[in-house]
């Protein structure tokens, strides 16, 4: 009787256990990926155009197959949060990704982007500042 009780608290630790690997390998695609705003200071204008590039932390490897999402653009201005409108454009260089919107305020931005990297179970949802210049 004790070696079953003892037996079926050993399942229940490594089911247990095995639970916590899987949520946190499941949040773990966050902190194993960063995502950069390349070329900065963007410059300012109607139809300006940014490239954004996803990296895997750990090993500095450019991921070209990931899939971005739900782009917002916004500046923040004092208490006012002013969205902008931003598209994807399309880019020939592999894990590049290309926006454009009207850029004509100077200032830090924000760019908020879902990203889908294959083989990740959870989506990337990230925010980065970014400075437009004259």
């Amino acid at each position: 009787m004790i070696r079953t009780l003892l037996r079926a608290i050993l399942a229940l630790l490594i089911t247990v256990g095995s639970m916590g690997l899987s949520l946190s390998a499941s949040f773990a695609a966050s902190q194993d990926y960063s995502l950069e705003v390349l070329h900065q200071p963007i410059k300012a204008g109607q139809d300006a155009s940014f490239s954004v590039q996803v990296k895997q932390v750990l090993s500095g490897k450019i991921v070209s197959e990931a899939s971005i999402s739900e782009p917002k653009l916004h500046m923040v201005m004092g208490s006012m949060d002013m969205p902008i409108a931003v598209k994807p454009i399309s880019s020939d260089e592999k894990g590049i990704y290309r926006f454009g919107g009207n850029l004509t305020m100077y200032g830090e931005h924000t760019l908020d982007l879902t990203v889908t990297v294959p083989g990740e179970k959870e989506p990337i949802h990230t925010m980065i500042k970014f400075q437009v210049v004259r």
